[in-house]
């Protein structure tokens, strides 16, 4: 299942900081609107105004209308700079269309916004046709606009069209009724109506009348990962690694450039750089952004602009900020995750890339009071703090939830602990302890608390002289308050019992102008708000239905922002509207917020309507969705039949085999094969246990190793399924180059049935560096076996006598190869696209092809019907847990695939044709399937198994039951042949000279099926 993508943030630019600049500040009380549309007093300003672009429009005299992430509108003429709309609508956009002299914005969850100016206001929106989930607003697959019209897939495989605009929607089938399986997975359309749909397995069909109608239309072979039209109008078809143009009713192999949305203008001094910030903090209404700059040495340039304005102050670079990374990637130089503000006022953290004279790593602190234009150390601290990817610091909370350093007023600042490289918990010894450094003050001084805790957040009382805290303690967390001039943290009674469930994104603490502590988190789905005023005493809770998000405040101003919106309080809580799409990581003050790709100048933003304003309450209220979620289908019920009575009697000689067999070597062919195991002794003798319908036969694949004598011995096995390889390297040891070596191969298939041999007399083998002795594969007809990289493929015949070299492309896996018919074949799986290369068998060259097969990661190459395909387990809804197997053939390969044999989840009571398939996975017997009772005459326990089965694919595209394994430890096989049942009894054996050397008898089994009345 794609995860849905409504209201969250594509790609996060620019990592703010969530502690910075929180400033208290005199609100202006919200008045939300309660008309249908939306007043204009906040706006947006996207960063990074190239970025983000989904569809454009043009318009008369030469503007282009945009849409894009986060419910942005933008307009612009030619290539100049874009203008945003200063209202977000509260979905991605995804489209945009002319209704008359109006304009219709698309949203990706099918809402669609109308406004009668291109960056007007936007009216409530014509409600798209899917539900809300759980984890907030539906998506679609794939949504796209043509000429007008809308189409759009959904994640259960339907395609909706709508032709007025987002009123009504009608399902269309794209496959003109030809039952094709598989499911919709990608939908774009041109501007004139042309356009292309990609269901998987890979088909494609093409439309030329705004998606009323769809025909197929053939690939150029080169995969089909998605489809999407570009600045240019052209409709595009993506494979793995090239791309195809529509032109008409074909499609063409296309090298062009793609045009995008919007062609950035040239860069002038002052304007964004091309890399984003590694960090941007928002003090006041300036924002402090830090970049890096590779060179030698490498430098941190510190440039500020003023909120919701692109253009930058002339920056500072500096090669005493570059920090030594501490996690992944020791050892490169980079921005400092550790940097906190206040007014003009930064404090950064460096990691030193050098150790002092005890040879330990250090930490300095750099202070500047003019917003990077110099800088000043004030500290050296042992150790590096823990950075991502290095494990928590404490167990349920992430390096971005822990407060790093912080300022606050009158120089206050707080420094986290620091610790030697490769400690993952703050808690330990050797650690720093946590700094501190009161107001007023110029040295730091270890944190003074009643009880050790891991500060989350801070807060400042200034007034009144007070610092609050947010911090964890074992696993509940709590408030903590110290004087502002002082060094003394103690326990606060609110939250005082909490299991900790909170971090430092999802929890907000903030001081209103009165004094009054604020404390902002989600219990049980729901915001809740403490109060703890001045005066000491604490206000009953409130609780608001306000989704789960992040938050930022800056004194009774605050934005929560998650998968279901962004919302906004104006009163420190207490009243909620819903505002805009969410954006990235947030920080907010007096004049507004930073997200990851867009700056917020300003304050009260009302909601669309009146029912998207809530209040908080003293009892918690259910969070209403605005659309009903969509109901299930009803499923049939399932009709089981009666379990299966099977009683067997032991028959035929037992034997001594090893071990029980896996899954993998049971199997039924129309020789006297079933299972098969490998066993090697202590001198390196090889035998293969076959077990059959009437006795268990030893076949010998390579003898012990001779004694060591002057020729040296070395032996190797592969193992595949129903198959092994023994390879042996004998050779005599000499001073200088590798000598020569004499290999011998032998190898034993379930198809055969009988074990081959051959001689590789003087091969370059380095069997030093080689402790596989090369690599080996059986394929149909022999085995194919090299002996290290860049040495020739040996194809070794079944009849031990051909001797062929193989050329593969460079690169080439033998665990990889299959061999149909006299050709080869390599299929290679990457992100659900099998590249396939085939070899002609007249030249010897090589074709290559790309088959999307689906979003699954694991292929197999397997039998049906005597024919090599590939079968791969695909999804075919929107839940992970709906499969099917999917076998598509491999006689030849063709642009697109050939239509696979497919094979839905059911039940599997069919007795298997012998020569069915080699595809047999183990598995417990689905919803549906007979039950097994099997009884075994003469053997303690009447039942010994039910219920597990050996099940394989027919060309009936169902599963039959080939085989049903009893116990945990397989203890007992039953084959259900046509016509009878025959299995194997495993018993455990002890070797009464050595009670630590366990073995198993095999006896045979003839088995009947018992009829009930």
């Amino acid at each position: 299942m794609r995860a849905s993508t409504r209201f969250a943030l594509a790609s996060a630019v620019v990592l703010a900081c969530a502690a910075c600049g929180r400033e208290a500040s005199t609100p202006t009380a919200s008045s939300p609107t309660t008309s249908g549309t939306l007043a204009t007093r906040a706006r947006w300003v996207f960063s990074r105004p190239e970025s983000g672009l989904n569809a454009k429009l043009d318009l008369d005299g030469g503007q282009t209308l945009y849409v894009g992430q986060h419910g942005r509108r933008a307009l612009s003429k030619g290539d100049d700079v874009l203008v945003d709309a200063p209202t977000l609508a509260r979905t991605h956009l995804v489209g945009v269309l002319r209704e008359g002299s109006d304009f219709a914005f698309v949203g990706d969850d099918g809402d669609v916004f109308v406004a009668h100016e291109p960056l007007g206001a936007l009216e409530a929106p014509r409600k798209g046709p899917l539900g809300e989930g759980s984890d907030g607003g539906v998506t679609f697959a794939s949504i796209a606009t043509g000429r007008a019209a809308i189409l759009a897939i959904t994640f259960d495989g339907r395609v909706l069209r709508s032709v007025d605009f987002g009123r009504h929607w009608a399902e269309v089938d794209y496959t003109a009724s030809s039952k094709v399986f598989g499911h919709p997975f990608s939908v774009a359309l041109d501007t004139k109506g042309n356009g292309l749909l990609v269901a998987l397995p890979q088909r494609a069909y093409v439309t030329h009348d705004d998606g009323a109608s769809w025909g197929p239309i053939a690939t150029p072979g080169i995969g089909a990962n998605a489809v999407h039209r570009d600045g240019a109008d052209q409709v595009l078809l993506q494979g793995p690694a090239e791309q195809a143009k529509l032109d008409g009713a074909e499609l063409h192999v296309y090298h062009g450039p793609l045009q995008p949305l919007h062609r950035a203008p040239r860069r002038t001094p002052g304007s964004p750089p091309a890399e984003p910030p590694a960090r941007a903090l928002l003090l006041g209404d300036t924002v402090v952004e830090l970049s890096l700059h590779a060179g030698l040495p490498p430098t941190v340039e510190v440039s500020s602009r003023k909120l919701g304005e692109a253009t930058r102050e002339a920056g500072t670079a500096s090669a005493e900020l570059v920090s030594a990374h501490t996690g992944r990637g020791a050892g490169e130089a980079g921005v400092s995750p550790y940097v906190g503000g206040r007014g003009r006022t930064l404090v950064y953290a460096r990691a030193d890339a050098a150790k002092d004279a005890t040879g330990a790593v250090t930490t300095t602190i750099l202070r500047s009071l003019d917003l990077g234009a110099t800088w000043k150390s004030e500290a050296t601290f042992p150790g590096h703090f823990i950075e991502r990817g290095t494990g928590a610091p404490v167990e349920g909370l992430t390096d971005r939830d822990v407060a790093g350093v912080e300022v606050g007023p009158g120089d206050w600042t707080f420094v986290r602990a620091m610790c030697p490289p490769g400690t993952t918990t703050e808690t330990k010894d050797v650690c720093t302890r946590r700094q501190i450094r009161p107001a007023g003050a110029t040295g730091y001084q270890d944190v003074v608390s009643d009880e050790e805790f891991m500060p989350l957040q801070f807060a400042f009382d200034e007034a009144h002289g007070k610092v609050y805290a947010l911090g964890k303690h074992d696993r509940h967390v709590g408030l903590y308050e110290s004087p502002l001039a002082g060094n003394h943290f103690t326990r606060m009674n609110l939250l005082a019992h909490e299991v900790d469930n909170a971090s430092a994104a999802t929890t907000a603490i903030t001081v209103d102008d009165a004094g009054t502590l604020r404390v902002l988190d989600h219990d049980a789905g729901q915001l809740r708000l403490l109060r703890h005023g001045s005066d000491g005493k604490d206000s009953p809770v409130l609780y608001a239905p306000v989704p789960h998000g992040e938050m930022a405040t800056a004194g009774l101003r605050g934005l929560v922002s998650g998968n279901r919106g962004t919302w906004e309080t104006a009163d420190g809580g207490e009243t909620w509207a819903r505002v805009a799409v969410s954006g990235g990581h947030l920080s907010c003050a007096a004049a507004g917020c930073i997200l990851g790709v867009a700056d917020r100048v300003g304050w009260d933003l009302p909601a669309f309507h009146s029912d998207e304003n809530v209040a908080a309450t003293a009892e918690p209220k259910p969070i209403v969705d605005d659309k009903p979620p969509p109901r299930p289908p009803a499923k049939p019920p399932v009709v089981t039949p009666p379990p299966l009575e099977i009683t067997c009697k032991p028959s035929g000689v037992a034997g001594s085999v090893p071990s029980t067999p896996i899954a993998d070597s049971l199997a039924v062919y129309p020789t006297d094969v079933r299972w098969s195991e490998l066993e090697e002794d202590k001198d390196h003798k090889l035998s293969i246990f076959v077990g059959g319908r009437a006795a268990v036969r030893e076949l010998s694949l390579l003898g012990p190793e001779p004694a060591p004598t002057a020729v040296q011995h070395k032996t190797s096995v592969f193992r595949g399924p129903d198959a092994f390889v023994a390879v042996r390297a004998a050779w005599t040891p000499r001073a200088g180059d590798a000598p020569p070596v004499d290999v011998s191969l032998a190898w034993w298939s379930a198809r055969t049935g009988r074990v081959s041999r051959h001689a590789l007399p003087g091969t370059k083998l380095n069997v030093a560096r080689s402790p596989s002795l090369g690599e080996a594969r059986v394929v149909d007809g022999g085995v194919l076996y090299q002996a290290g990289e860049n040495e020739p493929v040996h194809f070794l015949w079944d009849d031990g006598v051909k001797d062929e070299t193989v050329t593969f492309p460079r690169g080439t896996a033998l665990a990889s190869v299959v061999r149909v018919g006299d050709h080869w074949v390599i299929p290679v799986l990457t992100s659900g696209s099998a590249r396939l290369s085939f070899s002609d068998a007249a030249t010897g060259k090589w074709t290559t092809k790309t088959w999307r097969l689906d979003e699954g990661s694991v292929m197999s190459i397997v039998k049906l019907g005597g024919k090599p395909h590939i079968g791969l387990h695909v999804s075919v809804g929107r839940l992970p847990t709906m499969y099917t197997v999917i076998l598509v053939p491999l006689d030849s390969i063709t642009d697109d695939p050939p239509t696979p044999v497919t094979v839905p989840p059911g039940p599997a009571n069919a007795t298997c044709d012998a020569a069915e398939s080699t595809y047999h996975p183990a598995s417990q017997l689905t919803p549906g399937s007979q039950q097994v009772h099997v009884k075994i005459d003469g053997v303690e326990g009447a039942t010994r198994f039910t219920g597990n089965a050996i099940a394989r694919p027919t060309l009936a595209g169902a599963y039959c039951a080939a085989a049903y394994v009893g116990d945990a430890s397989g203890e007992a096989v039953v084959f259900r042949e046509p016509q009878r049942y025959t299995g194997v009894l495993f018993q455990r054996k002890v070797d009464p000279k050595d009670p630590s050397h366990v073995g198993f008898m095999a006896k045979p089994l003839a088995c009947a099926h018992e009829e009930r009345p």
